[in-house]
């Protein structure tokens, strides 16, 4: 999509709506394309940056540029500019979970053609064709078995979110506290 490429250039928010059931009409910076995947910086409450959401381009059913609107304008009054995931690769599903994992230490996956509204966070193996997610739970603690997933199935992937870094204080929080109180 040259759209896509044209928002890239030049920096600008796009808004733009998936063909996953559903879907939400979301707004963000593209950051970042790939072969098979799109990177946006997420816009929180029209007004502010926040973590990344890679999507299938082949899922991108419209996108439209918001040049004028007031979410720029916004931006720049208070500065801020979209930032590239560094190190993120976004050619193939398993590239963009292994790197996100590594430079973000946790990703939420999306499986939307199978299971609507729903998505799993923790730190993801990946192999040929499938990954696993050993997942953590809505409370905060890290489940025992990891889930699978096929490749294929996964459709959205988001990390460093202000979702996924409050788990992240809160296990990395507990871990320290557990670790003071055997050292006792």
């Amino acid at each position: 999509m040259d759209l896509l490429h044209d928002a890239l250039a030049g920096g600008d928010l796009v808004e733009f709506q998936r063909s996953v059931l559903d879907a939400s009409t979301e707004v963000g910076a593209v950051v970042g394309i790939g072969k098979k995947w799109v990177l946006f910086q997420q816009l929180e409450n029209w007004s502010r940056l926040t973590g990344y959401q890679a999507v299938r381009e082949r899922d991108i059913a419209r996108v439209r540029r918001l040049k004028h609107s007031f979410s720029p304008r916004a931006l720049a009054l208070s500065g801020q500019r979209p930032t590239a995931a560094a190190g993120v690769t976004l050619d193939r599903t398993k590239d963009v979970l292994r790197t996100g994992t590594e430079r973000f230490r946790i990703v939420s996956v999306y499986t939307e053609y199978d299971e609507a509204r729903m998505f799993y966070v923790g730190v993801a193996r990946v192999g040929k064709k499938h990954a696993q997610l050993q997942t953590i739970t809505t409370n905060g603690h890290w489940k025992r078995k990891p889930r699978p997933f096929r490749l294929g199935h996964i459709s959205r992937i988001d990390f460093d979110g202000q979702y996924e870094r409050a788990l992240l204080a809160v296990l990395d929080a507990e871990a320290k506290a557990k670790k003071r109180s055997k050292s006792n």
